[in-house]
Formats: C-alpha cells, structure tokens, sequence
C-alpha cells in the first residue's frame, strides 16, 4: 500500500543473498527505479489490491521494501 500512497518514497529494499547461500541480508539503495515495476500493465488501487487479496507479481522482487514518509 506504501507503493502508492503520495506520501511516501521507496528509500532502499532488503536483498537476501544468505538464501542464495552467499552472505547475509544487505540494504540496498541503488536501482531503485528497477523494482514495483509490475509484470503486467495494471492499475494498482487500493481497490484493486482489496479485491484481489493478493500481491501484485513484480519483475524485480525484494525480500522488504523500505519506505519513507515524506508528506503528511
């Protein structure tokens, strides 16, 4: 829900390479623009993502997205 609410910014996601068995969780804050890219074109509401019940499948996925409140 924080990908679309105005009033934040992706600030850095968590890659974990440990499950990849080389090395632990690292914060990531490069490239950012390459994740939330969803895999096919939809309009992703709260509406929608209410009705689905469901995440949205991205072309680039982290273990955690880290936002940050820019707006009130």
């Amino acid at each position: 829900m924080a990908s679309i609410d105005d009033r934040y910014i992706l600030h850095g996601v968590i890659d974990l390479e440990a499950r990849l068995g080389v090395g632990g969780a690292r914060v990531r804050t490069d490239d950012l623009d390459t994740y939330l890219v969803p895999k096919r074109p939809v309009d992703i509401t709260a509406e929608f993502l209410h009705a689905s019940g469901k995440a949205v499948p991205y072309t680039r996925s982290a273990w955690a997205y880290l936002f940050q409140r820019i707006a009130e």
